[in-house]
């Protein structure tokens, strides 16, 4: 997501939370291991702003098309089938969640069925590079997006409990990975709505114009053009977020090595890795990448107020004397990336 997205959707966050305080839903929002929640409000908003905005597109094709403009049933099929398909993704971020009270644990799945266990009962968790399932023996329990803010959490509680932390992607992290990953979400909501256009065109084409060679030119019209749109689409976001990359390549320029090689040496794989000399993270619109030896001075957090809601990074002089700036986002997350930086300057 760009940097306007980010924002938007921390003002979202910020109104969900204010209104749920009110009406009692949750007693507080200052988290701890011990209480704690992993949802992702924030695309729930995101998803129904877009919902709303594809909506009034799809009603104007379609009075364009029982007026005479026979071209716009194609603007109708393609943003009728985003509609739905962003409102059912609104509907669903807002019940998925793992709440946690103790050691009560709850896990709300995406239909919004309910499902209680004993946190302490919960053996291994196991990562891939876009989900996080919890498991109690050989049942999974809980499957949780990646992308969800209150994951940190999750992973110091289970660090303390002793529950095995397993990640199960095999892929070494290098630059093209840190890259697909933030850009990986965006990339899925693409998918599913080419997957969705298809089912939709497909069964309206065939009845309307019958088995003919006009249905199935059209129907490969179609596909043709939902395929440009998506690798297009797909391959300007990787190029707009491949930006990110420029702290890794101050790095590597900086300390005179390979960033591909340090991971590979390292075993670090999926998207996100920590030691005693790196901090790498790869989120939605996001690269952060830290090099212990890269950086001279650690100057901490910083708020930045954004039109009633506030974003968090953190500061460092490099080695050459540069001041940067890493992060803009949820607190939680500044908050890990300062947590890595102290804790081993601790010891």
């Amino acid at each position: 997501m760009s940097a306007l997205s980010n924002i938007i959707t921390m003002q979202v966050i910020d109104k969900l939370r204010k209104r749920n305080e009110n009406s009692g839903k949750r007693k507080s929002f200052e988290y701890t291991t011990e209480q704690f929640e992993c949802s992702g409000d924030g695309y729930t908003g995101i998803f129904a702003i877009f919902s709303v905005f594809f909506a009034l597109i799809t009603v104007i094709a379609v009075i364009s098309f029982f007026t005479g403009g026979e071209d716009a049933g194609v603007a109708v099929y393609f943003f009728g089938v985003v509609t739905v398909l962003t409102i059912f993704a609104s509907w669903a971020s807002a019940h998925q969640r793992l709440i946690v009270d103790g050691n009560e644990a709850t896990y709300v799945n995406v239909w919004g069925m309910k499902r209680h266990f004993q946190l302490t009962d919960v053996t291994q968790c196991l990562t891939t590079e876009q989900f996080l399932r919890l498991y109690i023996g050989n049942r999974k329990v809980a499957t949780l997006d990646k992308d969800m803010y209150g994951l940190p959490f999750l992973e110091a509680r289970c660090k303390e409990a002793g529950i095995q932390w397993r990640n199960k992607s095999g892929r070494s992290i290098n630059k093209f990975t840190l890259v697909w990953h933030a850009t990986r979400t965006i990339a899925w909501i693409f998918i599913w709505t080419i997957v969705g256009i298809t089912a939709l065109v497909v069964p309206v084409s065939i009845s309307s114009r019958g088995f003919t060679v006009d249905a199935f030119v059209f129907i490969i019209e179609i596909e043709l053009l939902m395929a440009a749109f998506f690798f297009g689409g797909v391959a300007l976001m990787m190029l707009f977020f491949a930006t990110g990359l420029k702290e890794v390549n101050s790095i590597e320029r900086a300390l005179g090595f390979s960033f591909r090689e340090e991971m590979a040496r390292r075993g670090a794989i999926g998207r996100e890795f920590q030691d005693e000399e790196w901090f790498v993270e790869s989120l939605p619109g996001k690269i952060e990448v830290l090099n212990r030896r890269f950086i001279k001075t650690w100057h901490g957090i910083k708020e930045v107020r954004t039109t009633g809601a506030s974003l968090y990074h953190v500061e460092f002089t490099d080695i050459n004397g540069k001041r940067h700036k890493i992060g803009g986002h949820y607190k939680e997350h500044a908050d890990k990336m300062c947590r890595w930086y102290l804790n081993r300057e601790s010891k």
